[in-house]
């Protein structure tokens, strides 16, 4: 992945693409074929709600270039409800699962955290402790309290990525 860029969506299954992005006559079943000659990479944002099975998976895998990536974004059981706690064995698992059937197509994890997620040592341990050290890790903080050069300094040092939007107003 060194020295390319990869530019993708947050998805691909968008009904409203039709007749913009997709062909009219584009049947649902061939838009990741179709997405995946015209972009290089994907954030699956369906792992968030539920896992996906072996077969969708390996599909995934088969229908996409060689050098196509997948970006999968960790389900919100761990982000959202158990919030981090206890849940580095669910997460390794969960990440092996993915690895399995994407094999080299995939590119990483990303964690979203809810906004009511704040910055404290408990919760940047959390963290740490949770994601998958053989994987590319970014995390999505979704308030500021984040947002300072010890909590970077720290991402860094373990390896873990911060994303970042942009806001237009």
């Amino acid at each position: 992945m060194k020295n390319k860029l990869y530019m993708c969506c947050s998805g691909f299954f968008a009904r409203l693409w039709k007749g913009f992005f997709y062909p009219e006559d584009l049947p649902a079943r061939d838009y990741l074929q179709f997405y995946s000659e015209n972009l290089n990479s994907l954030e699956i944002n369906s792992t968030f709600y539920r896992r996906p099975t072996n077969k969708t998976l390996e599909k995934c895998h088969q229908t996409t270039p060689a050098d196509f990536k997948f970006f999968i974004k960790i389900p919100k059981n761990f982000t959202h409800i158990m919030r981090l706690q206890d849940t580095s064995i669910k997460t390794s698992e969960f990440c092996e699962h993915i690895h399995s059937g994407l094999q080299e197509k995939l590119a990483g994890f990303l964690y979203q955290l809810p906004p009511s997620f704040k910055y404290s040592d408990e919760n940047l341990s959390r963290i740490i402790q949770t994601v998958e050290q053989r994987f590319l890790n970014v995390v999505e903080f979704r308030d500021r309290s984040w947002w300072n050069q010890e909590v970077m300094a720290l991402l860094e040092k373990f390896n873990i990525h911060f994303y970042d939007f942009c806001k237009f107003s």
